[in-house]
């Protein structure tokens, strides 16, 4: 029975009622309730470890064939091999520059919000971190250390707190980069190649148990022409930077306050984080020339 009057209005005004308590509820929500974690008080940290993948694979949405973004294994001769095949790929040869570049990211941005950081030069004399010698040699074959650092997991609560008792440190933090490309939609048809940036950090307390672990993902706002298998590696390596910026930032936001100070962390130390999706307009603008193309899809 078709409703008139009184009742018509009133199920108008249910549905706004609703509309109004689901954009209340979505505004407020970023700044629920959530672990009373704060980078500061884990001042000063250690930073332990900060690595990343040796290549730039295809981002693989179900994970299920590349979980790590790694596309290198076999151990160190294919590592030596692929050093020798990609020599010319500007995506490979560029890992060392893009996780130091990172880690430099990573380190100013936890100074930037006040946290004090313990000299890698006495992080690294500790015999805990120097018991994780064979674990970096093992890795190293898939992995690449920012300059100045090994490549050692988050795992060990013991070790985590004999680095912290060692140097003095009231935390131990542990971050990876994971460096991908992903296609992107421009337009109704043609596709684009965006970088993409995965990070993951762990922060270990004094006492070498976890007291966070987070996961931030983000897509570069640039992007090139993907045609025919062909897209430029050299402007595709260009727009890493701001991918991490944008994932370092994403983490230091939700352990230091919101932007308006107006509320601290607001997401669980357990969870995944997605940046804002990218509009299929921002891919409508002009994209950088890919004169320097490369043929043959990975």
């Amino acid at each position: 029975m078709k409703k008139t009057g009184f009742m018509a209005g009133f199920g108008y005004a249910s549905r706004c009622a609703l509309v109004v308590l689901s954009l209340f509820t979505s505004v407020f929500s970023g700044c629920k309730s959530a672990p009373n974690i704060d980078l500061t008080d884990y001042s000063p940290m250690a930073v332990v470890s900060i690595y990343s993948n040796s290549s730039v694979p295809w981002y693989d949405r179900d994970g299920a064939r590349n979980p790590d973004g790694n596309t290198n294994s076999g151990g160190l001769v294919t590592s030596s091999l692929n050093k020798v095949i990609e020599q010319n790929n500007p995506e490979y040869m560029t890992v060392q520059e893009r996780i130091d570049g990172a880690a430099r990211t990573f380190l100013d941005a936890l100074e930037g919000c006040g946290v004090e950081i313990v000299s890698m030069d006495k992080v690294s004399e500790t015999q805990a971190y120097k018991s994780g010698y064979n674990q970096f040699i093992q890795k190293t074959t898939t992995s690449t250390p920012a300059e100045g650092y090994m490549v050692l997991d988050y795992s060990g609560n013991s070790r985590n707190r004999m680095i912290a008792t060692e140097t003095g440190a009231s935390g131990s933090i542990f971050a990876e980069f994971i460096f991908q490309k992903e296609k992107v939609q421009s337009g109704l048809h043609d596709l684009n190649v965006a970088a993409k940036v995965t990070l993951k950090v762990y922060l270990a307390d004094s006492d070498g148990k976890k007291a966070l672990y987070r996961t931030y993902s983000s897509l570069s706002p640039k992007s090139v022409p993907f045609d025919n298998g062909n897209w430029s590696r050299a402007s595709l390596v260009e727009f890493f930077p701001d991918a991490i910026e944008s994932v370092v930032n994403q983490f230091i936001m939700d352990y230091t306050g919101c932007s308006d100070g107006s509320c601290t962390a607001s997401l669980p130390e357990d969870s995944e984080t997605q940046s804002t999706s990218i509009s299929p307009d921002m891919f409508r603008q002009k994209s950088d020339s890919d004169s320097d193309s490369d043929s043959g899809a990975e």
